[in-house]
């Protein structure tokens, strides 16, 4: 008996302080977020796609950005699993810093009630920014001309490459 009352104690304990540790978190600036996420040497950017039926049920794409050990460039891979399109090139510190705009802009406009929603003229896109220890949310509103600002960017670089 005196047991399950000890573990039901630790069990309380346990939920008390991971809902600290999730307020905490949560309570940290997007900004200081992404800075923390920008400084480590690679991390991932998930996009969930949503509208339409190829982009409801296939769709996300992912990019990956790696920080060369020979120099200050840094090698960009994305993959989207709507139109197939696999791109590989890298960019340097000045293109690297513009791409962290891309997201300061896309935090100015985020929504943290925003629901992704589109339909089959419009694509809805979230963007989950992974790193290790790290994680970051940006739900920016589709309605915004900035929305899909990473996506143009992404675009342009396939077509000047």
């Amino acid at each position: 008996m005196i047991s399950r009352i000890n573990c039901f104690m630790c069990l309380i304990v346990l939920l008390v302080l991971a809902s600290f540790v999730s307020y905490q978190q949560s309570s940290i600036p997007l900004e200081e977020q992404l800075d923390a996420i920008f400084e480590c040497d690679r991390f991932k950017v998930t996009i969930p796609h949503h509208g339409g039926y190829a982009a409801s049920i296939f769709g996300k794409g992912i990019l990956r950005l790696q920080r060369q050990k020979s120099d200050s460039t840094y090698l960009v891979c994305y993959k989207d699993a709507i139109d197939k399109r696999k791109l590989e090139f890298t960019i340097d510190e000045k293109e690297y810093g513009k791409f962290k705009d891309l997201f300061l802009r896309l935090i100015d406009i985020h929504n943290p009630s925003k629901k992704l929603s589109g339909n089959c003229l419009t694509i809805d896109h979230n963007y989950i920014l992974e790193a290790t220890k790290h994680t970051l949310v940006i739900k920016p509103d589709k309605g915004q001309t900035e929305s899909n600002c990473l996506i143009n960017w992404i675009y342009n670089k396939e077509l000047n490459n």
